[in-house]
C-alpha cells in the first residue's frame, strides 16, 4: 500500500526592494549664483585650489615680485600631472641611426645593450636592419641622437655605480 504525503506549500520568498537614492535638492537660480560666487572667492583667496599663490613683501621691487611669481609658478608646475595629452608617436629609427647613436656614445654593442636594458642580439638586429626599435626604445634612441653629450654623461655615471 502506497502512502501519500502531502507537500507543504511554502510562501514565496520576499524579494528585497531597493531604496530609491535620494535626489539632490534642485537649486534655484539664486542658490547656483551664490555657489558660483563662493567658488570664485575660494579661487581668488587660494583656498583649496592649485592657483599660483605668493606673497609680495612691502616695498618690493619689480624684480623681487617677478622672482616670487616665478618660484610659485615652478612649484605649481611640479604639482601638476598630465592626465590627457596627445603625443606624437616616436619617429622611425633606421639601422644607421642606431649605429650612429651607439658610436656617438663610444660604446660596444654589448655595453650599449646593457645600458639600454635590452639583449645584445636585439641591438645587433636593430643595426643589421632585421628588426626596428619599438615604443620606448625608439623614443630613447631618438633622444640619444638628439642629445649625445647628455647621454655620454649618463653612461659615465652608470659606470661609477
Amino acid at each position: 500500500m502506497a502512502t501519500l504525503t502531502a507537500k507543504r506549500k511554502t510562501a514565496p520568498k520576499a524579494v528585497p526592494t531597493r531604496k530609491a537614492k535620494p535626489k539632490p535638492p534642485k537649486l534655484t537660480f539664486g542658490q547656483r549664483l551664490v555657489e558660483g560666487m563662493q567658488e570664485v572667492l575660494r579661487e581668488v583667496s587660494g583656498e583649496d585650489t592649485d592657483c599660483i599663490r605668493f606673497k609680495i613683501p612691502a616695498n618690493a621691487t619689480l624684480e623681487q615680485i617677478s622672482a616670487a611669481h616665478d618660484a610659485a609658478y615652478e612649484a605649481l608646475l611640479a604639482k601638476q600631472t598630465a592626465r590627457k595629452m596627445k603625443l606624437a608617436p616616436p619617429a622611425e629609427v633606421s639601422a644607421a641611426r642606431v649605429k650612429a647613436g651607439r658610436d656617438a656614445l663610444g660604446l660596444s654593442q654589448q655595453v650599449f645593450a646593457d645600458f639600454l636594458g635590452v639583449g645584445v642580439a636585439l641591438v645587433r638586429a636593430w643595426e643589421g636592419g632585421t628588426r626596428s626599435p619599438k615604443g620606448a626604445d625608439r623614443r630613447l634612441l631618438a633622444d640619444i641622437a638628439a642629445r649625445p653629450d647628455y647621454w655620454r654623461d649618463q653612461v659615465r655615471l652608470a659606470k661609477r655605480t
